[in-house]
C-alpha cells in the first residue's frame, strides 16, 4: 500500500479515533487496541476496512505474531480464578456496607437494590481499564480476547452479563476444569481467555 506513513483513523466502541501516526498505530496494535476486525481508514482510501485485510502491508506484522504467540500463554485454572472471584466479592461487600452506612439504610436493602449495578460497574471498569479486576490483579491474572488483544469496555460489559449464564448450577464455571484453555461458559460466549500476566 502506498503512502502508508500518512495519518490513520480507527474505530473503537463505535467511535472514530484519530488521526494517529504509523508509530502510534503500531503501539495500538501491539497493545491490542487495534485488532484484526478493527475498522481503519486514511485519506485516499475509498472505504473503511478491517485491519486484517491490509496488515501484511505494515512492516511490523511479524513483530505482532511473535509477541502474541498462543503457545506462550498460561491459562488461569479453576481454583486461582475462584480465589480472585472471592477477593472481588469481599471488596464489593465492603463497598456495599459503606454505601448502606452513608445512606443510613440496611445492608440487605443495599445488597438487593445496588449490588448488581455496583458489581457490573466494578467489573466492567476494571477489566476495560486494566484487563483485570483487583482480585485478578492480586492473583496475577488478566482477561484477553482469543487473539490476545485487550478487552474493551463494551466487551467487558457483555462478558459480565454473559457470566450470569455461568452461575446456573455453576456449570459454566466448572467448564474451566475440563477445558484445555480453561474457558468458562462466559469466556466461550465472548471469545475471551483468563491468563497469567507475563
Amino acid at each position: 500500500m502506498k503512502n502508508i506513513n500518512m495519518q490513520w483513523y480507527y474505530a473503537e466502541d463505535d467511535l472514530q479515533k484519530g488521526p494517529i501516526s504509523v508509530a502510534e498505530f503500531k503501539t495500538l496494535v501491539l497493545n491490542g487496541r487495534i485488532m484484526n476486525n478493527t475498522l481503519i481508514w486514511r485519506a485516499g482510501m475509498e472505504n473503511w476496512t478491517e485491519y486484517r485485510r491490509i496488515k501484511k502491508q505494515f512492516d511490523f506484522g511479524k513483530q505482532i505474531v511473535q509477541k502474541f504467540s498462543p503457545g506462550s500463554l498460561r491459562y488461569g485454572g479453576f481454583w486461582i480464578r475462584a480465589g480472585a472471584k472471592t477477593i472481588d466479592a469481599l471488596i464489593i461487600a465492603v463497598i456495599s456496607i459503606l454505601i448502606s452506612f452513608l445512606l443510613k439504610t440496611s445492608f440487605y436493602m443495599v445488597s438487593i437494590g445496588l449490588q448488581i449495578i455496583l458489581s457490573m460497574t466494578y467489573t466492567t471498569w476494571f477489566i476495560g481499564k486494566y484487563a483485570a479486576t483487583p482480585g485478578k490483579m492480586v492473583c496475577g491474572l488478566k482477561v484477553i480476547h482469543a487473539d490476545n488483544s485487550v478487552v474493551s469496555y463494551k466487551w467487558a460489559l457483555v462478558r459480565y452479563i454473559a457470566e450470569w449464564a455461568s452461575t446456573v448450577f455453576c456449570i459454566g464455571y466448572l467448564m474451566v476444569v475440563f477445558d484445555n484453555q480453561k474457558q468458562s461458559l462466559h469466556d466461550r460466549i465472548c471469545c475471551t481467555r483468563v491468563i497469567f500476566k507475563t
